[in-house]
């Protein structure tokens, strides 16, 4: 199986829309927010887990930034 982990830097506002071929899995270190999808937003805090399934469009916002994993 083959894992790439990426952090945001601190402090993000917003995540533009994309997509990814496979599974992706997010922890949120920090912030408060909202993931953007084409089905319905999903609200994030800190030590929120959010699961996207492959060729979901996504992306995340938030007022005052974030950080995740």
């Amino acid at each position: 199986m083959k894992l790439k982990i990426n952090r945001t830097r601190d402090g993000v506002i917003s995540y533009p829309m994309h997509t990814h071929k496979n599974y992706e899995i997010m922890l949120y270190l920090e912030g408060d927010g909202y993931m953007r999808t084409e089905i319905g937003d999903v609200p994030f805090g800190k030590g929120t887990i959010i699961i996207v399934p492959p060729d979901i469009k996504h992306g995340s916002v938030s007022k005052n930034g974030f950080k995740n994993i």
